[in-house]
């Protein structure tokens, strides 16, 4: 199995537990035990995959921070006190980090993440594979080379 399907098993196993915490809450809600009981399951699922800035890291899936995201059309915007930008490796001609990147692919909401589900950015102000909050989702830093304030999201838009 590769690390890509471990973490993707631990992630569907915290949501298949979540699920049935749940049933389970609603079926009897007249004993404090049950409240105790998922409140302990939800945290043995949680262990199970890996978080990020308060976000069970993704591969794939967007993560929906705020609805004032940075996006295609709405390029540069004010996030978590920097400025955002997309940087669109399709259009780098393999002239960025972006090509080393160890897992890079390109999730469904357009933005280029590494094996774990980092959001690949580059910020001239944090040092490299540094973790940072942007408006997209958890990002990591592989690269230089911005002017200072800013981070530089990988997009393959």
């Amino acid at each position: 199995m590769t690390e890509h399907m471990r973490k993707l098993a631990a992630v569907l196993i915290a949501f298949a537990m979540s699920v049935s915490v749940t049933i389970q809450g609603d079926l009897s809600r007249s004993s404090g035990k049950v409240e105790q009981s998922a409140t302990e399951n939800q945290n043995e699922a949680k262990n199970g995959a890996e978080e990020a800035c308060g976000y069970v890291l993704e591969y794939s899936a967007p993560y929906n921070v705020t609805e004032n995201h940075l996006t295609r059309s709405n390029g540069s915007i004010r996030y978590n006190g920097h400025r955002e930008t997309w940087y669109s490796t399709r259009e780098s001609c393999g002239q960025t980090t972006a090509w080393s990147i160890p897992g890079k692919h390109t999730a469904e909401d357009g933005t280029i993440r590494d094996a774990d589900g980092f959001i690949c950015v580059a910020s001239s102000d944090h040092k490299k594979h540094t973790i940072i909050m942007t408006s997209v989702g958890p990002g990591k830093v592989y690269d230089t080379g911005c002017s200072h304030g800013t981070i530089d999201v990988y997009t393959n838009w």
